[in-house]
C-alpha cells in the first residue's frame, strides 16, 4: 500500500471480492465463524463491501454544492 503524507491510503478492492459484491454474493469468509484465524479477512471483507457501496451511492446521489 502506498501512502502519501497528508492523504488517505490508496488501495483497491480485490477483484474477486468486488465481483462477489456486485453479484450480491457474500464473500466466503463472512460465512465462517469469527475467530483469531478469520478475524483479519472477515473485517477486510466487510470494509471492502462498505467501500464498494459508498462508491455506488456517491455515483447515484446528486450533491448540491454552493
Amino acid at each position: 500500500m502506498w501512502v502519501q503524507k497528508g492523504m488517505s491510503p490508496i488501495y483497491a478492492i480485490p477483484k474477486d471480492i468486488e465481483d462477489l459484491i456486485k453479484r450480491d454474493k457474500v464473500p466466503g469468509v463472512l460465512n465462517k465463524p469469527l475467530s483469531l484465524s478469520t478475524y483479519k479477512d472477515y473485517f477486510a471483507a466487510l470494509l471492502y463491501a462498505e467501500d464498494f457501496y459508498i462508491e455506488v451511492l456517491i455515483k447515484c446521489v446528486p450533491f448540491d454544492v454552493h
